[in-house]
């Protein structure tokens, strides 16, 4: 009879572990790709606000206008610059998470071969029980036939 693997609920704990690590790494891809399209989306307004001064300029020039213009573009440009950082941040929270995934997955391999290893040591054994009774019957077989002639 086939010894049960006395490990079998860590490396289900590790398999719930890595899923978790999983999901973890795939929200920081969510959020930094958040972050992209944010950034994307102020310097296409960035963009259209530099249309927006050339056109100013050249036709009849207000100072209030070009001022108010200037202010919102230091505060795109501000914008753009904190939110570079947030995905610099983001983009550290990833490599975090992929190692922390690496570590999670290489425990649960361990305990796989090890698993494996121990299947491989029960199946060894029922083979060589199973040789001991084939013996023990040739064995019975041969002394019967011998007592019987």
């Amino acid at each position: 009879m086939a010894a049960k693997f006395r490990l079998e609920s860590v490396l289900s704990l590790k398999n719930n572990i890595e899923k978790v690590k999983k999901k973890e790494l795939a929200d920081a891809y969510a959020h930094k790709e958040k972050l992209d399209a944010q950034k994307e989306i102020l310097k296409q307004e960035q963009r259209e606000l530099s249309d927006e001064l050339v056109k100013c300029l050249s036709g009849k020039i207000d100072p209030a206008t070009i001022d108010n213009l200037n202010n919102y573009k230091v505060d795109l440009f501000n914008k753009i610059t904190a939110i570079d950082q947030d995905i610099e941040k983001a983009s550290e929270t990833i490599l975090e998470k992929q190692n922390n995934l690496v570590e999670a997955m290489k425990s649960r391999k361990i305990l796989e071969n090890l698993k494996e290893i121990h299947k491989l040591e029960q199946q060894e054994l029922m083979r060589e029980e199973e040789q001991k009774l084939i013996d023990e019957i040739v064995s019975y077989r041969y002394i019967k036939q011998e007592s019987g002639e």
